[in-house]
């Protein structure tokens, strides 16, 4: 048995400074359940928090849980809650009860009940289902109240697992593990999370108000409890279009942001404090689906070849563009970026860089002969190839890569980048530059876009062997054998060459100077206010 103790916990008494910071949407919904998009998540993960939570130097610590243990063979976690930690609401009168209601161990039975719900169709359910009974509980064959978590008492509770997952304390610090009063959500009669007076926090601050499509506003928690006090007194969150975030924050009406390299190279660096990350990868992506352009009642898509696909990858050798990348872009032959992290290490780090084909333009041209000879010689100067208008230069430069070494030339169709997204959905193409970004800190954020099921895949990546591997660094309780899965993973989808990647996307987080303590994690792009101080 593991025993894992934290310090002990105490009220929040600091009134600190209001941060600012803008919105680049109104959240969706604050229900932490099924919320999904960037701005919500924001919100949700500084308003509530889950048993565990991450400190700023990534590792896990404290939550609402104040030590747990867990079994030798990795399948029961037993957690101790803290008995001074309190709900917050802010708005009707009549929901004042709920002020400091204790949170309790029943709250998490409920919230992880709702996430796996078929009623709920949480978006999120899928990646809990290493809890006993998970699956068969989201696909109907199991009512919820034979869901392996249970409450003993107020302040225990017990979290049984169909299988050892090594990743499995991570996953309680997301916003789908957050606790959820079960009055309280029962009393919204079916708004929960969609306004202001239908949210009942209990993290390091509460909602004290929002204002659809203009602002929300958080506040610190009075009844909130931790063993590090909350520093910050609120965050303002202001909804802004990215221009006029970036006007605000050099005028210094907010307090950080995520610079382009453009307004990098504008900003006056001497008043903040810049750190760079690599959170997205480029590259270009092979549709083998029936509904590419070059697919027919007869033909398959051009790329469905792998022969071909692998000697369009082999004849590309990065050291010959890297000097021509801007300064925001760095050559990439992996498909996870160097922000992703497994706990509190870098992935990269831990696997290494080079994962895919190696320059080799006689073994290219090689396998371009074999692919033409299976598909009869058909014309691959003919395939419709999506760019984005802010790519094209560069895209044309790898066209002239294989130009000279395969005799192929890739013609781009150019689509302005506002209008790329809907493109890649509704126009018929055989191949499109396409950016995959981290939205969490692991690598099955990126990786699980190439599943058959996933939204991101819409160019017909099939692999019943590629997913049984990602679905394998779930089953494994080591971080090794996690990670060795994950590699292992992404090399299967190198090597079956459907999306060759090309350079990785910088971007910066820019802090001014006056300000310090926000936790700012790369691979998502959150932000944590809990002990950000303001001069």
């Amino acid at each position: 048995m593991f025993v894992f103790q934290f310090a002990g916990c105490s009220h929040d008494s600091a009134q600190g400074k209001i941060i600012s910071y803008s919105l680049s949407t109104d959240p969706v919904n604050l229900d932490p359940q099924v919320a999904t998009d960037y701005n919500a998540i924001l919100i949700i993960e500084n308003i509530y928090e889950g048993l565990l939570s991450k400190a700023s130097d990534g590792k896990l610590t404290e939550g609402v849980a104040i030590d747990y243990t867990v079994s030798e063979d990795g399948l029961t976690y037993q957690f101790t809650l803290r008995q001074d930690s309190g709900w917050k609401h802010a708005y009707k009168e009549e929901k004042n009860e709920f002020n400091d209601a204790p949170v309790t161990a029943n709250d998490f039975v409920f919230a992880f009940q709702r996430l796996l719900s078929p009623s709920t169709s949480s978006p999120h359910a899928s990646k809990f289902y290493c809890i006993k009974n998970a699956q068969a509980v989201n696909t109907g064959q199991l009512g919820v109240d034979q869901l392996g978590v249970t409450a003993e008492g107020d302040y225990s509770l017990t979290i049984q697992l169909e299988y050892a997952n090594s990743m499995f304390p991570e996953l309680l610090t997301t916003s789908p593990a957050m606790p959820c009063n079960r009055e309280f959500f029962e009393s919204t009669l079916g708004q929960y999370g969609l306004s202001g007076e239908n949210i009942l926090a209990n993290g390091p601050f509460y909602l004290l108000s929002w204002a659809k499509d203009s602002y929300v506003r958080i506040r610190s928690n009075p009844y909130y409890a931790s063993a590090l006090p909350t520093v910050a007194g609120g965050v303002n969150l202001t909804v802004r279009a990215s221009q006029d975030a970036y006007s605000a924050l050099t005028e210094g009406d907010i307090d950080s942001g995520v610079l382009t390299h453009s307004q990098f190279d504008k900003i006056n660096r001497s008043k903040f404090d810049i750190t760079e990350f690599e959170n997205s990868v480029w590259g270009l992506v092979f549709n083998i689906s029936s509904s590419a352009a070059s697919a027919n009642t007869v033909e398959e898509p051009l790329f469905a070849n792998r022969e071909i696909r692998i000697g369009l990858a082999q004849a590309v050798q990065r050291e010959s563009y890297s000097s021509s990348l801007p300064d925001d872009l760095a050559t990439a032959s992996a498909v996870v970026p160097p922000s992703v992290s497994v706990l509190d290490q870098s992935y990269r780090d831990l696997v290494g860089e080079e994962v895919g084909y190696a320059y080799n333009p006689e073994e290219a041209r090689q396998h371009i002969q074999n692919g033409m000879a299976q598909t009869e010689g058909r014309d691959l100067n003919k395939a419709v190839v999506l760019v984005p208008s802010s790519q094209r230069q560069l895209f044309e430069r790898m066209a002239q890569i294989w130009q000279k070494e395969l005799n192929i030339y890739l013609t781009a169709t150019e689509v302005e980048d506002d209008k790329y997204e809907e493109a890649l959905r509704k126009e018929k193409y055989d191949a499109a530059m396409m950016k995959f970004s981290s939205e969490a800190n692991l690598p099955d954020s990126i990786l699980s876009k190439f599943r058959s099921g996933s939204a991101y895949n819409t160019f017909g990546y099939q692999s019943d062997s590629y997913e049984s591997i990602l679905d394998s660094a779930t089953l494994v309780t080591s971080l090794e054998e996690c990670v060795e899965h994950y590699k292992e993973a992404e090399q299967q989808l190198l090597s079956d060459a459907i999306f060759l990647p090309l350079y990785y996307q910088k971007e910066y987080f820019a802090v001014s100077k006056d300000v310090s303590g926000i936790i700012f994690d790369s691979s998502s792009k959150l932000m944590y206010y809990k002990y950000t101080q303001k001069k």
